[in-house]
């Protein structure tokens, strides 16, 4: 098994980190099977042909909001797509804010 983690911390609400991610792995193609919603800390994908399941939590931290990203893979062939996953999710997260507060949500490229 592959796994890649990540880890960042915004002054941004939970649920939108939830719903950045939520964002990017469907338009990857990523299957979500547990939605980003109101109350809800985690976000939950799987990619079933390429064998990679991701994982986002995201909690209430000073201020802002503490979150990790988490890709896991089966065969090594996939390790390289859920490292670039992680790697999308947490861009995304971290950038999802421009200077002028509007959103700007960057795309994963179809897998």
């Amino acid at each position: 098994m592959i796994f890649y983690i990540f880890g960042i911390k915004k002054p941004i609400a939970p649920l939108f980190s939830l719903q950045v991610a939520e964002r990017t792995l469907r338009d990857a193609g990523y299957n979500v099977f547990d939605p980003a919603s109101n109350g809800k800390i985690t976000v939950a994908a799987s990619h079933d042909g390429l064998g990679i399941m991701v994982t986002v939590l995201a909690l209430d931290a000073d201020g802002g909001t503490a979150t990790t990203i988490n890709a896991f893979c089966t065969a090594p062939a996939s390790g390289e797509v859920a490292r670039i996953t992680a790697e999308a999710l947490f861009n995304n997260i971290n950038h999802a804010m421009n200077p002028s507060g509007q959103v700007h949500i960057p795309r994963l490229p179809q897998l």
